[in-house]
């Protein structure tokens, strides 16, 4: 068997690539999304 089959998703799931790819680019912006200034306004846009 040359491919491996994870079965185990009750413990975790693997992450799609272009999941990994959006998390990143959220992660690297800053804001509260309970605040009411501009970055809070985008972060809660974002969430």
């Amino acid at each position: 068997m040359a491919q491996r089959i994870y079965l185990d998703y009750n413990a975790t799931a693997p992450i799609r690539p272009e999941v990994i790819e959006l998390m990143c680019k959220i992660m690297d912006t800053v804001g509260n999304a309970s605040s009411v200034h501009e970055p809070g306004r985008q972060a809660r846009q974002r969430v």
